[in-house]
């Protein structure tokens, strides 16, 4: 029954359909999971050819396919991965990169191998240069093998950093590998670590150990050897790397009977293990599949989680009324003293005022009040100076505590969003430039302070409110400042020692300064906006994960 038609209805087939029909957003570690289980019922199973360079891989290929599909001699200064594809023509099809963009040249037969080889020994820059350019190459092979799995191979381990950089990222779309040794150089040091990293990836590994012709030449040699090195392999842990039940001797070259025979049981062990399987591991793979996306669901739900975390502490951070009740205390502490000092001049300004008020003239009385002013004048400038060392100190911390949970939301945003991802990124550097630049430069001017200081002076000369400045209701009450008594307020307040309004009036003033001057701080509507979209684009995606993953355990 043909693999397609056989896994399409299957449960966990279904499952992955409707889940990529619930995300909406973009999920890209989610939709590459998807993507693979998609072509593990759609397309054959990829195995890859890997080892070290030289092992042999390529010679492993032209014999396992009957044809001379592959160069045998890897060019040196390439890091390509080779698709192998059933096809009823020989051919090769070459992707290459062109300032990021893909373009495949396609040619009959596979002369192409052996003109690029000529070229590579002329070591002309040019053509050296559009070599660097090939991104894959796909041979077309009419063998039966390739109608139930691609081979992929891949350039050899430990000959140059860009080839194994190439051939780690080939195990991103491969679902078994064959690891092929060198009966002359195994289990080397090298070769436990790349096995490991693959490992990592992918379960299913087997084992092939070619060039055994070199030191093996009839059948009573090959079984002591076999013997001998399948216990040394044991011993050193190499074979815990493999699924093999049993280790495979093989020439790739070598056409005499008896390794011709050797390489024909390996075929037919092959054909049983995986060509035969293929529906059976398909499967396999599918389960395991849909086991990381439940976990990968999960997680990806966890960070967007954690991101409104991080936005409702921002929020918090951003919400003005929590923020000077949290400071508060903090702010008297640091100007209490020098608004205490100006409440007690203001005081004694308006009793000396009040003492000579009936007892001289007015110009007189203009020439005292001036004298007087001199202390509570030295004092409003004292709170100045204090109130302005707190808020600067304030917008310090403030761009800090921003900073950081800035940073936080950062390492939550959605990977897909690359606009989000540099706006915010942007933001965060405006910010640290801005605090590293930054000179005192806060509204420390107390304003409104300024203005109830001046009223206040104006009670001690009048002693009535009809000639005072702002709202007369907010200041409507007769006083009596010699006994330090409030004689009559407006209906809604309450009665108290003169001393206490002048000092509960300056407390409203600073407050009324600073709610206005962190408002200022804190209007960064870029901000704002970016925060809008994020908890946005959350909670829409902490909604679809939601449905996503119930789906996944119906």
């Amino acid at each position: 029954m043909d693999k397609t038609h056989a896994l399409k209805d299957n449960l966990l087939a279904v499952k992955a359909r409707k889940i990529r029909a619930a995300l909406n957003a973009k999920h890209p570690e989610i939709d590459f999971l998807l993507d693979r289980i998609n072509h593990t019922i759609t397309q054959p199973i990829t195995v890859a050819i890997m080892g070290e360079f030289s092992a042999g891989k390529s010679s492993f290929l032209n014999r396992l396919l009957g044809v001379n599909a592959l160069p045998v001699s890897v060019l040196p200064k390439t890091a390509t991965l080779t698709r192998l594809v059933y096809g009823t023509e020989a051919a090769v099809e070459i992707d290459y990169d062109f300032d990021g963009k893909l373009i495949s040249k396609h040619h009959s037969g596979y002369e192409i191998f052996n003109e690029l080889q000529r070229a590579a020994k002329v070591n002309d820059p040019v053509f050296l240069q559009e070599l660097e350019r090939i991104r894959e190459v796909r041979v077309f092979v009419n063998n039966i093998i390739l109608t139930k799995l691609h081979l992929l191979d891949t350039p050899g381990f430990n000959h140059d950093q860009s080839m194994d950089d190439k051939s780690i990222s080939a195990l991103a779309n491969a679902d078994i590998v064959i690891w092929i040794g060198d009966y002359n150089q195994l289990a080397k040091k090298t070769e436990f670590e790349k096995l490991a990293t693959i490992q990592q990836r992918i379960k299913r590994l087997y084992l092939i150990i070619n060039k055994a012709d070199v030191h093996i030449s009839d059948s009573a040699a090959y079984l002591s050897a076999k013997e001998e090195l399948a216990s040394s392999l044991a011993d050193n842990a190499f074979l815990n790397f493999f699924q093999n039940e049993d280790i495979h001797l093989i020439s790739s070259q070598a056409t005499d009977p008896f390794w011709d025979g050797k390489f024909q049981q390996f075929v037919a062990h092959f054909s049983q293990v995986i060509l035969n399987a293929d529906l059976k591991i398909s499967l396999s793979l599918i389960e395991e599949q849909a086991e990381s996306l439940k976990q990968l669901l999960k997680d990806e739900s966890n960070r967007y989680t954690q991101l409104q975390q991080r936005l409702i502490a921002f929020e918090e951070q951003n919400n003005i009324d929590f923020l000077i009740t949290r400071d508060r205390n903090e702010l008297f502490s640091r100007i209490g003293d020098a608004a205490s000092k100006l409440s007690t001049s203001i005081k004694t300004y308006c009793m000396a005022c009040a003492k000579i008020n009936n007892n001289i003239i007015f110009s007189a009385n203009s020439f005292v009040a001036d004298h007087f002013k001199t202390l509570p004048n030295k004092n409003f400038r004292a709170l100045q100076d204090a109130y302005g060392s707190y808020l600067n100190e304030w917008e310090h911390n403030y761009q800090e505590e921003l900073l950081i949970v800035m940073e936080q939301i950062a390492a939550f945003l959605p990977s897909n969003n690359q606009s989000l991802c540099d706006r915010v990124n942007t933001l965060i550097a405006y910010f640290r430039l801005e605090d590293s630049e930054k000179t005192d430069t806060c509204l420390n001017y107390l304003p409104a302070t300024d203005r109830t200081v001046e009223i206040l002076r104006l009670m001690g000369i009048n002693h009535l409110y009809d000639n005072l400045p702002e709202d007369p209701v907010k200041w409507k009450l007769e006083f009596d400042v010699l006994n330090d008594g409030i004689l009559s307020l407006n209906e809604h307040a309450i009665r108290m020692s003169f001393s206490s309004y002048i000092e509960m009036n300056i407390t409203d003033s600073i407050l009324e300064n600073y709610r206005s001057d962190v408002s200022h701080i804190m209007s960064n509507r870029i901000v704002k906006g970016i925060v809008a979209e994020l908890n946005s684009i959350s909670a829409d995606a902490i909604k679809q994960l939601d449905t996503a993953t119930q789906i996944m355990t119906e």
